[in-house]
Parts: structure tokens; C-alpha cells; sequence
């Protein structure tokens, strides 16, 4: 596997923000995303400093970060906590440049923090230096520089958000053949976290039942506590966020059936799920054409392909999975593959939703001028010729005796099968 692809916008980001003279930097995303790969490709270009932070208490976290960055940042006394560490860093000559990963470690054990980097930033920071701050708390490094009564707000010259990355990447890391489905069956038991990739890629395997067992089922796989690492992070303390997550990998869909599922008032859900919506672990969807406040229509999913393994098959199924046969389990697969492929599809479309009524549920409806639309069926496998008519004409009978049919004209049906996906998701 590659050590390193794609990333070239981030890169080009970091550059421009040198260029105009430093300052602080806040970059961030969820676990495994490749934070830290993309500031070290970055950095071995420079002359820097690096830490990584670890959990503990305060004195400890200073004097590993003190240690980390001896050879590039030497201060004549030992700091005690971060006063002593920000005081003695301005009188250090600059230009600098200073990375600190995992800085959500730091936080907790220190939550003044913030503040007296405040005060560093805004008085004492040399021309030219740049001070990174990276983690992969989502929530609490973009509430840093977004949230007016947090002391960073404001102060961040640059800040970047790390996402996951998509199919063509994941087979130009894995020199995957990009045309072959199989490789697109991989994508989504992996989707774009490249530290799954590298597990995928030690594997020596491209059997998709296979990889699945691996990543999954065996004891001490990656994902086997995958969710309550991630969580951990967000700081979502106890277990509703998870079990939004579980009620939602097993088909409910609604905020009404959830909180009937768990035994509990819609509005203790309110807030754990605006969580996994702003984190970027569950999507919100409203039928095209539908108002975006609308609550009642309202569709909750899980938009990271690995979760919704995680949750919709691997949870549910793993104490029984050793029984079944590799037939069952290999249709679980192209299910869970079958759901995964309908988005990424959707996403390569501008103003793409999904449209459902009574009877009818299209997976893919777009606007084109004129109050045109066209509605599209997302298939897994290769679709004949003959399935196509079929699959047309029954869109378009859908089509006339449903609601859209009254505010819209149809300008064409279409079938997407999973070849033609292949050629959507490599140009992406």
C-alpha cells in the first residue's frame, strides 16, 4: 500500500496559510481519517517540531511534549504546566513552526488551556511561525474556533477539517483495479479511512467474505470496539449516542420509531443526534422536493460506509455469523455494498436526493431546468438491457401517480448499474 496519496488541496491550504505568514492553525477529523500522515508528509518538507499528545495528567503531557521537540526547541528551564511552557516558548526566535497532535488529550487534562494559547496567539507569536493544533475530537477542535465563547474563536488563521476519502484514491493507495467491482465491494466495508486500508492491505486478500471476517468478526479485528473508540472522542459520554446508532443500523429510521425502540421521549433524542448529524456519523434526509425543516419526513442514515457495516450487519449478526453459510453471508455483503454504492452515487450528483411516499421510493431524484427532474434506480450488479425497459417503465408509471408529478415534469428515467457506478466514482 502507498504511504500517502491524494490530500493535495489540504497541502496546497497549509502552504498558502505559510506563505501569508503563519499563525495558528486547527486541523481536525474523526479517527483513523489520516490526520496525521498528511501533517507529517507536510512537515518532512520543513524545518519543525512535532508532538503527539497523550492522556494523563498535565505535568506528564508537558514533559512529553517538552522531550518530543528538544532537538528543534530547546528551553533553558523545565516548564511545570502550560504558563511556564507558552512563557518560555516566547522567547524562542522564530519563524517556527510547531505541531501538536491529539491536542483534545491536552484539553481535558487542562481545560484553561485554550486561554492561555489565547493570550500566546494574540500577543506573542513571532511573524511568520505557525502553531498547529490538530485532534481528532470533531467536536471539540471545530467548537474551538467556531463558538463565540470559546477563547480561540476567531484567532485560527487557517482551519481544516480532514474527510474521509473516496473510491478512486482508495484503489490508486491500494493499486486496485479501479473497473473491477470487487474493488468497489472493499470500498464499502472500509469506506475512506486509510488506516483501514492498511489493515485490508496486509490481509493478502481481495475476497470480500474474507476481509469481512477479518476486519470484523475475529476476535481482536479492528472494528470489534470501533464505535466506543470513536464516541470516546466526541466525548459522548453513556450509551445514548450508541444506541441511536444501533436502533438506526437496524432499520429505524424515524426519530418516532427510535424513541419507541428505546423506550424513550423524542425529545431526549434530540440532542445525541444533532451530535452524530454535526459529526458526520448519520445523515438527515427529507424526499426531494420536501421542506428541509420538516421534521415528520424526516430519515435518519448512516452516512460512513464502516459503520454501517458495523451497526447494520456486523452488530446484529455476530453471534450467529459463524453459522451461516458463505452463500448468506456473501448476500449480507452485497446488501449492506447495494446501500453503501446508492450514496456514493447520490453524492456525485449537484441537489441529488432520495424521494419516498406511500408505495414509492426512488433512489435518486435531480432538478434540471425548466422544473424538469430526473429519477434514477442504483443497482449493484450489471443490469441487462431488457431489466433496464422494465425497470424504466416502472419508474415512469410511479412517476405519474406520484405527488411530484403535480410540481414537476419528467425529462427521463435512468438505471444506473454498478459499471456504470464504477465510471461516476472514478472521476470523483
Amino acid at each position: 500500500m502507498k504511504v500517502f496519496v491524494n490530500r493535495k488541496d489540504e497541502m496546497s491550504s497549509l502552504d498558502q496559510c505559510e506563505k501569508a505568514g503563519g499563525g495558528l492553525v486547527i486541523l481536525f477529523g474523526r479517527r483513523r481519517v489520516g490526520k496525521t500522515a498528511l501533517l507529517r508528509h507536510w512537515l518532512a518538507q520543513r524545518q519543525f517540531s512535532y508532538s503527539q499528545a497523550i492522556e494523563g495528567h498535565q505535568l506528564l503531557q508537558v514533559e512529553q511534549i517538552v522531550n518530543d521537540i528538544a532537538d528543534s526547541i530547546g528551553f533553558p528551564l523545565r516548564p511545570k504546566n502550560w504558563t511556564d511552557f507558552f512563557n518560555l516558548l516566547k522567547s524562542v526566535k522564530g519563524p517556527w513552526l510547531l505541531c501538536i497532535d491529539e491536542f483534545q488529550y491536552l484539553v481535558e487534562a487542562s481545560p484553561e488551556l485554550p486561554s492561555i494559547i489565547q493570550k500566546f496567539v494574540d500577543h506573542s507569536l513571532p511573524k511568520g511561525s505557525m502553531l498547529i493544533l490538530a485532534g481528532s475530537s470533531q467536536s471539540l477542535m471545530h467548537g474551538l474556533v467556531t463558538d463565540s465563547n470559546e477563547p480561540l474563536y476567531g484567532r485560527s488563521e487557517l482551519t481544516l477539517k480532514i474527510a474521509p476519502m473516496g473510491y478512486k484514491h482508495f484503489c490508486h493507495a491500494l493499486d486496485f483495479d479501479g473497473k473491477n467491482q470487487n474493488s468497489l465491494m472493499l470500498y464499502t466495508l472500509t469506506g475512506g479511512l486509510p488506516r483501514y486500508w492498511r489493515s485490508l492491505d496486509k490481509l493478502k486478500t481481495v475476497d470480500p467474505l474474507r476481509i469481512a471476517d477479518a476486519l470484523y468478526f475475529e476476535s481482536g479485528s479492528i472494528m470489534e470496539d470501533e464505535p466506543g473508540r470513536i464516541l470516546k472522542d466526541e466525548g459522548a459520554i453513556g450509551n445514548m449516542a450508541r444506541s441511536i446508532l444501533e436502533c438506526i443500523g437496524r432499520g429505524s429510521h424515524k426519530i418516532s420509531e427510535i424513541a419507541g425502540r428505546l423506550g424513550q421521549p423524542a425529545t431526549n433524542l434530540t440532542r445525541p443526534l444533532k451530535l452524530l448529524v454535526d459529526l458526520g456519523f448519520v445523515h438527515r434526509d427529507t424526499p426531494f422536493g420536501a421542506n428541509e425543516r420538516d421534521s415528520k419526513l424526516s430519515f435518519y442514515r448512516l452516512g460512513d460506509p464502516a459503520l454501517l457495516f458495523w451497526f447494520g450487519t456486523y452488530s446484529p449478526l455476530r453471534s450467529r455469523w459463524h453459522i451461516l453459510s458463505a452463500i448468506e453471508k456473501s448476500e449480507m455483503i452485497k446488501i449492506h455494498a447495494g446501500h453503501v454504492l446508492e450514496k456514493l452515487v447520490r453524492d456525485r450528483f449537484k441537489n441529488a436526493k432520495r424521494y419516498w411516499e406511500k408505495n414509492i421510493e426512488w433512489d435518486i431524484v435531480r432538478e434540471i431546468p425548466n422544473k424538469k427532474i430526473i429519477i434514477s434506480e442504483i443497482k449493484l450488479g450489471r443490469v441487462s438491457q431488457r431489466d433496464r425497459l422494465r425497470i424504466a417503465r416502472k419508474l415512469e408509471q410511479q412517476f405519474a401517480v406520484s405527488s411530484l408529478s403535480k410540481k414537476y415534469k419528467l425529462h427521463a428515467v435512468e438505471v444506473i448499474d454498478g459499471f456504470d457506478s464504477i465510471e461516476l466514482l472514478m472521476l470523483a
